[in-house]
């Protein structure tokens, strides 16, 4: 179901040429997308996170470069994770 409809989008984002980053908020849910892992280890969120917090993101590293050029975020788990987490991915 959900996992087979983020692949396909996935795979036509890569067909498209586009950069696509699959997260997921679990460990599983993250082996089973194409490229996935968890949200916490792809945005470097940390786990001690308030309300204002930012993501370990250093401004010139691989990471901001990539998230620089992405064109989607598939993040498999939102509705069950804290607005703070997510609202702190869209900060960094």
């Amino acid at each position: 179901g959900k996992t087979f409809v983020f692949n396909a989008i996935l795979k036509m984002a890569q067909g498209m040429r586009l950069v696509a980053l699959p997260a997921a908020s679990s460990g599983i849910a993250g082996i089973l997308m194409e490229g996935g892992a968890t949200a916490h280890s792809r945005f470097k969120i940390p786990i001690d996170l308030g309300a204002e917090g930012f993501c370990s993101i250093g401004g010139r590293s691989a990471l901001a470069n990539v998230l620089r050029k992405t064109s989607m975020l598939i993040w498999d788990g939102t509705p069950m994770t804290h607005k703070h987490t997510i609202e702190a991915v869209d900060r960094s």
